[in-house]
């Protein structure tokens, strides 16, 4: 594993669902200290976010954010031991309300009845940078493998340590739009 100490922020890109062609998920933690190294990250929201790509039919795409998601850690020397996030899928903002309105509706997330979009750890192998996580949106969980990436910087004095995370997915396998053809929205 590289020295963390030495590497530089990284916004990775994500790709989530299909019509999501990219999504940068970079999440800053404060580093916490606790007896024996091992410490909650608090999530650093000024320096979080969530943007994505949406990729409409051949090669138009519009860039988006979930305004409101929050992320769980836990730290042991600077190795991820535990993470949780959760977007709250009612945040989603592309700029234009109708198209945010018909992601919210029943043909994509169904945000009266599904909410949010989680993401649980259930293991990881720091040396590989792998992490494997179950996925859930709207009725339907499913393990998927996650490459991420830990990097530490310093913001204002404070030590930080920042996650990007990277993984694709087919969108069929959510029931995320499903009515739509890949001509209209890429399957993944």
């Amino acid at each position: 594993m590289e020295n963390i100490e030495n590497s530089k922020p990284i916004r990775h890109q994500i790709i989530l669902l299909g019509m999501f062609a990219w999504l940068m998920l970079v999440l800053s933690f404060q580093q916490g200290h606790a007896a024996g190294h091992v410490a909650a990250g608090v999530l650093d929201s000024e320096a979080s976010e969530a943007k994505f790509t949406l990729i409409e039919r051949l090669h138009s795409s519009v860039d988006g954010v979930f305004e409101e998601f929050s992320a769980e850690a836990s730290f042991d020397e600077n190795v991820l031991t535990k993470f949780m996030a959760v977007a709250k899928v009612t945040s989603i903002n592309t700029e234009k309300k109708k198209r945010d309105k018909h992601l919210r509706g029943k043909d994509f997330f169904e945000v009266k009845v599904y909410p949010n979009i989680t993401l649980r750890m259930l293991s990881i192998d720091n040396e590989k940078s792998i992490m494997k996580a179950m996925l859930t949106i709207r009725h339907t969980t499913k393990e998927i493998p996650i490459d991420f990436m830990l990097s530490k910087t310093t913001v204002d004095g404070k030590d930080k340590l920042r996650l990007t995370l990277n993984f694709s997915l087919d969108r069929r396998d959510y029931g995320v739009g499903r009515s739509f053809a890949a001509k209209i929205i890429s399957h993944e």
